[in-house]
Order: structure tokens, then sequence, then C-alpha cells
């Protein structure tokens, strides 16, 4: 518990030290801000407790036994490397996961040894046995799993430059400067599956909100610019003529003529992320699934644009710390509008908004913002499972458990660290602003470098992993462990 504390009390005040960008020009705004900020963190600590405990009441066996039972769901953690089976590897967001945490070690954070299942769904199902970290809940607080970031920053470097880069952008364009409207890009698909009408109409529910939002856009193209950013990923929109679903209301006449005709409702072009500055109003919808859409989420709290947050049942790990009217505004199909036309000419309400939006960037989303989270998530994870992490913490214990582990159909990789080129879909002037990797840092494949100049083009994430021991066997484990413990028996 006491390590515990630690790791809060030092992942606030880091943060302050560090990341200190403060919105406030004065001793009593700065003041203010700061207790802002430890409110936040106090809030969002307390939902990973809870969250903790919970999983901690629903398991029933050792951890360790997910390495047999989760192959393609479980991360392991020990001594300074991060270590899953080649299955874990066939999903992207997991590999962004495991590159995450391998730049964080290679930058000096020192990540406690621990083992979970990591569930990439936007929605937050998760397959294996908790605790399990998932990086959104659809139906809230109270799903299963524990919230950590999402896996869209990359690694520590990567993140770094794209922010800096944006930011120096939305300083140099005050918010008088900027078109006030609505800015979103994305696309609207279509989960109908008559085999399934429950479960597909539910994750129906954010194309819902998309196509109302891009309705918004052809009401009012003077306040809203929410389109999709390419025609062939609009055109499937679910007809609600002859693919009915009971849940979700009918479509109104602007959105019927939007789903026979998608065009209406599309710019082609992939907008930058620093062109979201041009705009006074950014939106944040729920994704396709009505999961969260994080990779849009993640650098909105940036811009010095006001976020606006279509209403959702979808949480992330800093949900808590968001309040309605201070760091964002709430809206759906009938608020936007007159919420937008409410904030014209009060420059105090968009003050509140825009300096609350900071302090969510400045408290949570700095790369040592997120190092000082996953820091103390694993640290809250040895308190929840004080079995397991007394087995990973003593060599002698934990040489004996992966000695009398069944490694037969494994095959254990471990992540090497490797910065993520920018490309153009990440900045517009990519090739001007990407930093050189460090000595340490792996390069990517040459293939994958190669697409840098498609400009539409998202770089998938190419995991740099190396084998860990031999096919079929855990005594890579074995000797990790005994060489820890010969290095004690040294001092």
């Amino acid at each position: 518990k006491d390590r515990f504390t630690m790791a809060v009390v030092t992942f606030f005040f880091f943060f302050v030290a560090v990341c200190g960008h403060v919105s406030g020009t004065g001793r009593w705004e700065k003041d203010y801000d700061l207790w802002r900020r430890k409110e936040m963190v106090k809030l969002v600590m307390a939902e990973m407790k809870r969250s903790i405990a919970k999983a901690r009441s629903e398991s029933s066996s050792s951890l360790l036994s997910m390495l047999q039972e989760s192959p393609g769901s479980f991360v392991l953690v020990y001594e300074n490397r991060v270590i899953v089976d080649s299955r874990f590897l066939a999903k992207e967001k997991n590999r962004k996961h495991g590159l995450f945490l391998a730049s964080l070690i290679e930058r000096g954070f020192h990540l406690r040894n621990s083992i979970y299942a990591f569930s990439s769904n936007s929605t937050g199902a998760c397959d294996a046995g908790p605790p399990c970290l998932v990086i959104a809940k659809r139906d809230g607080y109270e799903a299963p799993g524990i919230l950590s970031p999402n896996p869209y920053f990359h690694d520590f470097d990567f993140w770094s430059s794209v922010r800096s880069a944006i930011r120096k952008v939305a300083e140099a364009r005050p918010l008088h400067e900027r078109t006030r409207r609505v800015f979103w890009r994305g696309h609207i698909a279509n989960s109908f599956n008559a085999q399934d009408v429950d479960q597909s109409c539910r994750d129906e529910t954010g194309n819902f909100a998309r196509l109302q939002a891009a309705a918004l856009s052809t009401r009012r193209p003077d306040l809203v610019d929410a389109y999709c950013w390419q025609l062939g990923k609009c055109l499937d929109i679910r007809n609600d003529a002859t693919q009915v679903c009971p849940g979700l209301p009918s479509y109104d006449a602007t959105m019927r003529r939007i789903q026979s005709d998608p065009r209406l409702v599309t710019r082609e072009g992939h907008v930058p992320k620093e062109n979201f500055t041009l705009h006074q109003f950014v939106l944040n919808l729920p994704g396709s699934t009505q999961g969260s859409y994080s990779r849009n989420a993640n650098h909105l709290w940036l811009l010095g644009s006001v976020v606006l947050w279509w209403q959702a049942t979808f949480k992330e790990w800093y949900s808590p710390a968001l309040r309605d009217g201070v760091t964002h505004r709430d809206v759906n199909y009938t608020t936007l509008v007159p919420i937008v036309e409410s904030l014209t000419g009060r420059p105090n309400d968009l003050e509140t908004l825009l300096r609350g939006a900071s302090l969510i960037d400045d408290t949570f989303l700095c790369p040592e913002c997120l190092a000082f989270y996953f820091q103390a998530l694993l640290d809250r994870l040895a308190v929840g499972f004080p079995r397991t992490a007394g087995v990973l913490d003593d060599p002698l214990a934990a040489e004996k458990a992966f000695g009398a582990l069944d490694c037969s159909h494994l095959t254990l990789v471990h992540f090497v660290p490797s910065t993520r080129h920018l490309s153009h879909f990440d900045l517009g002037n990519a090739h001007t602003r990407r930093r050189p990797p460090p000595p340490f840092a792996r390069p990517l494949p040459p293939q994958t470098q190669q697409q840098r100049p498609q400009r539409q083009r998202r770089l998938s994430t190419v995991a740099a992993a190396d084998p860990f021991g031999q096919p079929g066997s855990c005594d890579a484990l074995v000797n990790l462990a005994r060489a820890k413990q010969l290095r004690h028996e040294r001092r």
C-alpha cells in the first residue's frame, strides 16, 4: 500500500513539474489549476482501485495460469521485459500496447513485475479472465475490466513528437482567428447483421450518432463541419427501412437523404491532426461500434479548441476527471447547435472550457503522465493480487513457478523498443518534423518506411519483437529468475 501511495504521489507531482503547461497566468489561477489537477487524479485513481478490487473478487486461480489459459491475451512484465506469446502479435493494437510499454522501460521508467490480460476491443470486451486491462468500457464503469490508456500513442518518442508539434501550431493560432465551426472527420459504417439483430443493432449505435452529426452538417453548414473523409468509407450506411433496429429511432428526412447519397457528407482527403486547430470547436463521436473513438480523442484536448463530447456510455481511463461545462460540453443531435450558438460572445465560458481541456491533456495525456499512470496501475495490481506479486518479486519462487508451467504450446517473444516514424497521416508536414530515433531504437522494416509518401494511408505498427527462448519452452523465464537470484546473492 505504501508503494502504491508513493506511486500516486510521484505520478501527480512529476507531471506537475515536467508537464507544467498551466493555462492560468496569475498565481491564483495556477494554484487553483494545481488543486483541480490533484482532484482529477484522485477521481481516476479511485476508479482504478475499485476496478482492481472487483477483478480480484472475480479471480479464482493463480495469475500465472494465464500463460496457459489465455496465450493470445496475456502480457507478462518481468524484470524490465515485456513478454507475450507470438499469438498476441496478431492484433495491431496489441502490438502498439506492448511497444509502448517497451519504450517506457527503455526510457528508464521502472515497471513493476506483473501479469495481466489485455483487450484491445474498443467496447471493453475481454475473452480472458481477470485482471484484464481494457482500453474503454462501452457500458460504463461497472463493466468488467480495468481501464488503461489506449494504444494509439504508439511509443514515448512518437507521442512526444506529435504532441509538441500540434501544440506549437495550436499556440500560434488564437481562438478568435479560428473558424466558428464544429470539426470532425471519420467514417460511417454498417454493423447490421440479420443473423444477430440485437447485438448488431447495439453495435450500430455509434454509426447512428455519426450519421446524426453528419446530418447537422447539411442542416447547419455554417456551424458544423462533420464529414466522411473518403466516400468509400461511407457507402454502406444502414438502410433503416430494410435493416430495422428496434432500439434506435427512425431516421429523419435529412438522415435518409444522406443514406441514399453519402456524397452529401463526404469531403475527400485526410486532415492532419494539426489542422484541427483551424476550428474553435472539435467533436468527439462514439466509435463505429459505440465503443470509444480513442484515436480521435487523444489529441483533441491539446488543440486549444473547445471539446464537444457526444453523449454516450463509453468510458476511458481519464473519464472520471471529465466534467460537462468545465472540461468540455456534452452534446447530442438536438443540443449541439444551440450549445455552440450559446457560447458565442461568452469569452469567460470559452476560457473555462479551454483551460479545462488543457488540464486534461497536461494531467493525463503527456508522455510522462502516461508512463506514471502505467507505473501506478502495475503497482496497484501488485497490491490487489499480492500472491502473484510475491511470486514474481521472489526469484526463487518465480523460478519454481515458471519451471512448473506447461509451455509446450507457447512461443514466447519480448518487445524491443522501436520508434514509429511520423507519416502524413499523423502530421501534414511530418517529413520536416520527424525526430531521428534514439540510438537504442530499432528502426521499422524497410517495407513499412516505404509507405510514408502515401498521404492518406495510416502506417500499421510492425512489432519489433525477438524470440524469448525456444518455442514450447519457458526455460528463458526460469533462467531470468535464476539470474536475478544470483544478483541478489552477490550483494
